[in-house]
């Protein structure tokens, strides 16, 4: 995993350095129309990182991190000519927030940015509090039931055909980030039984995120994507394209993610646009996390 060297400082930004390579399994496993490409997750897991370099003694856990406004701006690609990519994470702080930026070492390249909520690990909501975006817009994220009687009611997918279907529509995933151990979905909810692969499984995991878990959720929300884009194409006669998330408005951790969990995709339209969240559940059913996107 990448580690971040001694965060640099210039002016009013703090600067932390990674190095990845096209050996890393996030990157060699992850192909986007035939290119490893780095997946979405892992800038989340690369600004979180950061910030702890930075504000250390403000974060007791990576978790406690709150990101607002995440875009993924260009793709970061690894070929044969360029196996090993410097970069740096620019953290500028601005009053109770921080900006952060994914550079390449040249600051050339801008690949994602995001902002930092610096008082989100300073206080520990109550859920219900935290929660009540979801309530508005009428998520029962609550009431989930994912015993077998309660999954019942969706239609279940098996995990093969979820990876031959992402794999048709240009998004190749190899074995160390097929997290999806089941799916059930409904015209509007996504729900994926999440579980490390065994390769994996028995190795210490260094990430806040797994990313083969946290990608995985999003490999099921783009399932949901493409099967709603399949039915809007036999009404209208469209084509289904490929999905890649490029924004997130929000992506906030409560408690550590299992090895194993479940994470719950629910799709709305408010009438202009549709409203995309991923909750990301425990066996027990508690919420671990939550993307708004």
């Amino acid at each position: 995993a990448p580690r971040a060297t001694a965060a640099r400082s210039k002016a009013a930004s703090k600067y932390c350095e990674f190095t990845l390579t096209v050996d890393d399994f996030f990157i060699a496993d992850h192909l986007v129309m035939g290119q490893k490409v780095l997946p979405g997750v892992m800038y989340i897991e690369l600004m979180k990182r950061s910030v702890c370099a930075v504000y250390g003694d403000k974060f007791k856990n990576a978790y406690q991190i709150a990101l607002n406004d995440i875009a993924w701006v260009q793709p970061m690609v690894f070929t044969d000519a360029t196996p090993r990519l410097p970069i740096i994470v620019e953290v500028t702080e601005r009053g109770d927030n921080a900006d952060l930026k994914v550079l390449s070492r040249d600051k050339k390249q801008l690949y994602a940015q995001a902002i930092c909520e610096l008082s989100s690990g300073q206080q520990v909501l109550a859920e219900d509090q935290s929660f009540s975006h979801l309530k508005a817009q009428g998520i029962r994220f609550d009431e989930i039931d994912l015993s077998a009687a309660g999954l019942a009611q969706y239609r279940k997918v098996p995990a093969a055909q979820c990876y031959d279907l992402l794999r048709r529509h240009g998004i190749t995933h190899k074995t160390r980030l097929q997290g999806i151990k089941a799916l059930y979905f409904s015209p509007s909810t996504v729900i994926a039984q999440l579980q490390l692969p065994s390769i994996l499984a028995n190795k210490q995991s260094p990430f806040s995120v797994h990313p083969c878990l946290a990608d995985s959720a999003l490999q099921a929300i783009s399932i949901l994507a493409v099967a709603r884009d399949k039915a809007k194409q036999t009404r209208d006669q469209g084509g289904v394209q490929t999905r890649v998330p490029f924004a997130i408005d929000r992506f906030q951790q409560y408690r550590e993610i299992p090895l194993n969990a479940w994470s719950v995709g629910h799709v709305l339209n408010d009438g202009k646009k549709e409203i995309w969240t991923i909750v990301i559940y425990d066996a027990q059913s508690n919420v671990c996390a939550v993307l708004d996107g």
